[in-house]
């Protein structure tokens, strides 16, 4: 035994619709005469059913479930009992929808008799052999004849469709009552309970929308197809945004990951940083005189600008290394090829015509051994270092014998030993 819904959301007792036209009836093929009460409850299948708006639009997809009014159904936006899935929409413009009127268009036919007259030709010659004496011999004769003939007629009924009536609630709520096809499938299902907002906010753009039930959790995920028109609205509680191909984010503490930037403004109240160690870089700052682009940024310390935007200058040539301008006193290991130096010295004689001459050979013997000169160059030194000590060019040395005594010439040309 059954009984029509009372009228309790989610009931979790309904086992079925009620089919008014079956397709295919179990059991004995039809209904018990002696019960006059009795209806046909679809189990499963596609049967009409009475939907109101008192869940929200319904669409293709929803899942229905049992209303506040009885004997009809809504969207199911929670978690709990559902008898079926809707296969068509119902916003409340018309009562029936086209799947309805479909199903519900029926034939009726009526049966009838009709009086006609019908004209018939009857044979009435002789065909019996030799006619009598004053006999005829018979002819056809027209004759008419009415005949009682059926005659049924057939006639299409379509079932009166408009705007959807109004119901109200227990809770006094005013909703709109209609009928749409659904395919029965009971059962429990796990929804969000925040599915029915977005599913029926049209500004969405729901046709682009793919909805999709995770049915272990009962979360919905949405596939957009096309544009989010928001209208003014906000959107709370986001974790993390990224681009399609991961060339911009914006993470849940609010850092912001791109290739490029452009804004009107800008405040930094903390600090900015502009580069990295491993890859430093520049501000470009336009020139308010010429408009020209000039690259500014820090080398050794020191803040400089460079003509031209930060990514047009070339990177910098390495300037040479520091060490490079020792090699100028390494040049004179080079120089000091003092052999030549000898040659000036017989120049200088000839200022001094013999003494000179004499002086190298009687001095030579007695002369201690190379740590003497040393001594000799040190106290010759005040009166000439540089030729000595140096070894300076030639030129140098022509003019130190001038103010030299006698005995000076000798020590140069003892110093001027040791080297060759």
């Amino acid at each position: 035994m059954v009984m029509r819904s009372k009228g309790t959301p989610y009931d979790s007792r309904v086992i079925g619709i009620v089919s008014t036209n079956p397709g295919l009836v179990a059991g004995n093929g039809g209904i018990d005469v002696s019960h006059t009460d009795d209806v046909m409850v679809a189990l499963v299948g596609r049967v009409p059913v009475r939907v109101s708006t008192e869940g929200g639009e319904i669409k293709p997809g929803d899942r229905l479930t049992s209303s506040s009014l009885p004997g009809v159904a809504m969207k199911a936006t929670t978690s709990g009992m559902t008898i079926g899935v809707a296969l068509e929409t119902f916003n409340g413009s018309e009562e029936l929808s086209e799947g309805v009127v479909r199903v519900e268009t029926h034939t009726e036919f009526t049966e009838k008799t009709l009086q006609v007259t019908k004209k018939v030709m009857e044979d009435n010659r002789f065909y019996g052999g030799e006619l009598s004496e004053g006999q005829s011999p018979g002819a056809w004769e027209e004759l008419l004849r009415e005949e009682t003939v059926r005659a049924d007629t057939s006639t299409e009924v379509v079932p009166e469709n408009g705007p959807a009536p109004i119901e109200s609630t227990p809770s006094g709520a005013s909703v709109k009552v209609g009928k749409v096809l659904m395919f029965v499938n009971l059962g429990y299902t796990r929804l969000d309970d925040a599915i029915s907002g977005l599913a029926s906010t049209t500004s969405l753009g729901t046709d682009g929308i793919s909805w999709t039930t995770v049915v272990e959790t009962g979360k919905a995920v949405a596939n957009f197809l096309g544009n989010i028109d928001m209208q003014g609205n906000n959107i709370l509680g986001i974790g993390k945004m990224a681009g399609k191909f991961g060339n911009w984010s914006i993470d849940e503490n609010g850092k912001l990951i791109a290739e490029e930037v452009e804004a009107k403004r800008g405040t930094f109240k903390d600090s900015l940083d502009v580069g990295t160690p491993e890859k430093p870089a520049g501000i470009t700052i336009y020139d308010s005189s010429t408009g020209e682009p000039y690259c500014l940024e820090v080398k050794d310390g020191q803040m400089r600008s460079t003509a031209g935007a930060c990514t047009q200058i070339p990177p910098e040539e390495p300037e040479p290394a520091p060490s490079s301008a020792p090699p100028t006193p390494e040049s004179p290991p080079e120089s000091p090829p003092a052999e030549p130096a000898p040659d000036p010295l017989p120049e200088s004689p000839p200022p001094s015509d013999s003494p000179p001459s004499e002086t190298p050979v009687t001095e030579p013997a007695p002369v201690p051994p190379e740590t003497e000169t040393p001594t000799q160059t040190e106290s010759v030194s005040s009166e000439e270092p540089p030729p000595q000590i140096t070894e300076d060019p030639p030129a140098e040395s022509s003019p130190a014998p001038e103010p030299v005594s006698e005995p000076a010439p000798e020590s140069p040309s003892e110093t001027a030993s040791p080297p060759e």
